[in-house]
């Protein structure tokens, strides 16, 4: 992910087979996970003050943005299996 600081960082995204549930993780924050809501192609979901969109743009790459406070995160991220 990007910082708008333009600081990255590696983060992993974690999804129930349901996908009824997400965690997202990282070496700057621990587990944040949250129960999901699916609009279109578009999961989301929120862990206190972040709110999570994952916007998947092919089988195996999707966008993920972070919002915390007013700040934005961005990334692309691969699927794993």
């Amino acid at each position: 992910m990007r910082e708008e600081n333009g600081h990255t960082y590696p983060v992993r995204v974690t999804i129930d087979p349901t996908e009824t549930k997400a965690t997202a993780n990282g070496p700057v924050f621990s587990n944040e996970p949250g129960t999901t809501s699916i609009n279109g192609n578009t999961l989301s979901w929120k862990w206190m003050l972040d709110s999570w969109s994952m916007t998947v743009s092919s089988e195996t790459t999707a966008q993920l943005v972070k919002h915390y406070l007013s700040t934005v995160h961005t990334g692309t991220i691969k699927k794993i299996q």
